[in-house]
């Protein structure tokens, strides 16, 4: 009954509010089968640093982050894609159009070790309660449900609400994460010893998932690697 009651809200709501494709505006879908074609996903292993494509084993800068998956660039469609998730709370997107990329993840699950957890770039709490979601925390749970790895969305504290970084150029995105991560060491107990994958929607100068990776780092977690939608920018 409950998931009829919520097909039936989805029907009504689809009704009232009819989807548009988010690249050409064509009706019915947030992304049209001819805007799919021209997305860009693809796993790849980024530098942390350079934002250089990777082959497998390849090393290049030294990082915080032993390995950066990306899936897209963060040009094109994909900025207007990411903004509406994020700021417009078209959160559809997540199984409608972010899962297909997430889904060629999944052929790397060899690569993330049974004792693994998922850890979500987290919110600040007013801003959480202000959007009322956390984007990152959407991709997590995709990845979790296929990955079958628990999320750890309570390891992680956001302590300084600060400034957007798609408002800061290069420099001040650094400084302006600089010290807002923390460990709740409250939680540390039961995920010490894991292995953990980062998740977060863009990867640009890498000061968010750097400082992130730092912070775990000092707890005691040895090796952190990270995956996003996109990187650049």
């Amino acid at each position: 009954m409950r998931q009829f009651g919520n097909d039936l809200f989805g029907y009504a709501a689809d009704w009232c509010f009819p989807k548009t494709c988010l690249g050409c505006g064509a009706d019915g879908c947030l992304l049209c089968p001819h805007c799919r074609l021209n997305s860009d996903w693809r796993v790849r292993r980024i530098c942390p640093v350079c934002h250089r494509e990777l082959a497998l084993g390849e090393l290049c800068h030294k990082s915080r982050l032993e390995n950066l998956w990306s899936l897209s660039p963060y040009e094109g469609l994909m900025i207007q894609l990411i903004k509406n998730f994020k700021y417009d709370g078209v959160i559809d997107l997540a199984d409608e159009v972010f899962r297909e990329g997430l889904e060629k993840f999944l052929i790397l699950r060899p690569a993330l070790p049974e004792k693994s957890i998922i850890v979500p770039v987290p919110l600040h709490r007013k801003k959480f309660l202000r959007r009322g979601f956390n984007q990152s925390e959407i991709i997590a749970q995709i990845l979790s449900n296929q990955l079958f790895r628990p999320i750890a969305a309570d390891l992680l504290r956001r302590k300084v609400n600060n400034k957007p970084q798609a408002r800061q150029d290069f420099e001040s995105r650094i400084r302006n994460v600089q010290g807002i991560f923390e460990v709740d060491y409250r939680h540390l107990s039961g995920y010490y010893g894991c292995r953990i994958l980062l998740v977060d929607d863009v990867y640009t100068t890498g000061s968010t998932l750097g400082e992130c990776a730092g912070e775990l780092a000092k707890a005691g977690f040895g090796d952190i690697s990270a995956i996003t939608l996109a990187f650049g920018g």
